[in-house]
């Protein structure tokens, strides 16, 4: 149901075909969407020897409508085999698994068989948002890992009129980490603290928004440059925090694509309003009731924060200090993998460069000793 879950390093390698800490080739990925049992399990298919299929199962409940997403795979020891996976499902749950053991039938659900997180909107009454697309993740500063994923589906028609506000949520796994010197195979083991699992929903986490007005333009007519907030998380507070959370503005916007790594602790949000009426790249002679409509949004993984450098276009009006880190454009950012991403310029610009990084540390190649 969703695109292959890629690498940082090289965008044309896949982790969900892997060598396992057991030694063994496998490819990992969730069970899917309106299975018979409507569990959320992670599936292990091994592609050598007897190519058995080994189930992880994180939500036992059944019969109530769930499924696991794709799963992104880590290796915390940098011997390029997955040591843990971290996957939603559509009852919101973003799970962990521990599969650092050489022993296949040591793999399991982490922290205890609980969600990392449980996704729930803000709203008087809350309700679980789903899980469709594969989380990120990037090294936190205190040890650990930080974890971003947004929500939201479009599986049927009905959901493509659905108005519950989705969420892009970052949450700090600190799970201490153990790396056992001079072994390869099982050389790593997790040991979570008790309050690993955040369990008090967004009361752990701060919030970061969204402009409701633009701040600058592009040179492309249809596009429009929106800021984000840059509210500090205290990971040291007491008690400390534990991520941040950002509430998608629009009605019906959604994310539904994987997120990916943009530049340092920069990632990229990719949310659409999907068109209402037909589906947009299928031929048809139906008329669409309701246009889509797409956005591109980049932060900090770490805090949530905007980026502290210009990066879609100039703002207008405030001599250049607010940053611009969400554009809106048309269903172009992706047509049939054709078009990834576009380029955008400040107005009066002739040609669009690419988007600014925030610069680069030039190591001195050799030195020499003066005396």
């Amino acid at each position: 149901m969703s695109d292959p879950v890629v690498e940082r390093s090289d965008p044309s390698i896949t982790r969900q075909i892997t060598r396992m800490n057991d030694g063994r080739w496998a490819l990992i990925m969730g069970n899917g969407y309106n299975s018979s049992s409507e569990k959320a399990v992670l599936l292990i298919q091994y592609l050598d020897q007897g190519k058995e299929l080994l189930k992880i199962t994180a939500d036992n409940t059944g019969n109530n409508g769930n499924g696991l997403s794709a799963p992104r795979l880590v290796d915390l020891n940098g011997d390029k085999v997955p040591d843990v996976a971290y996957a939603g499902d559509l009852r919101g749950n973003l799970w962990k698994f521990d599969l650092s053991s050489a022993t296949a039938g040591s793999w399991k659900v982490s922290l205890s068989g609980s969600p990392l997180y449980a996704a729930m909107d803000g709203a008087g009454t809350p309700a679980r948002q789903p899980i469709t697309a594969a989380p990120i993740y990037l090294a936190h500063p205190n040890g650990g890992l930080m974890v971003v994923f947004g929500t939201g589906r479009t599986l049927s028609d009905a959901d493509r009129s659905s108005t519950q506000t989705q969420t892009v949520y970052g949450v700090y796994d600190n799970t201490a980490i153990n790396v056992k010197p001079g072994t390869t195979l099982g050389a790593v083991s997790l040991s979570a603290s008790a309050d690993a699992a955040v369990s008090d929903g967004r009361a752990s986490l701060v919030q970061q928004t969204i402009g409701v007005s633009t701040v600058g333009t592009t040179t492309d007519p249809a596009s429009a440059v929106y800021s984000v907030s840059s509210t500090p998380v205290d990971y040291g507070a007491s008690p400390p925090k534990r991520g941040w959370y950002l509430d998608l503005p629009v009605p019906r916007e959604r994310v539904t694509e994987n997120l990916s790594w943009f530049d340092g602790d920069l990632i990229d949000i990719r949310s659409a309003i999907p068109a209402i009426g037909t589906d947009p790249n299928v031929e048809t002679c139906d008329a669409t009731t309701a246009a889509g409509q797409s956005y591109l949004t980049t932060v900090n993984a770490v805090n949530g924060n905007a980026p502290k450098s210009q990066i879609y276009a100039y703002s207008a009006g405030d001599g250049g200090t607010t940053t611009g880190s969400r554009v809106q454009t048309g269903l172009d950012l992706r047509l049939r993998d054709n078009v990834k991403e576009r380029p955008y310029a400040a107005p009066g610009m002739q040609k669009p460069p690419g988007r600014n990084l925030l610069g680069k540390v030039t190591l001195r190649p050799t030195w020499r000793q003066l005396q």
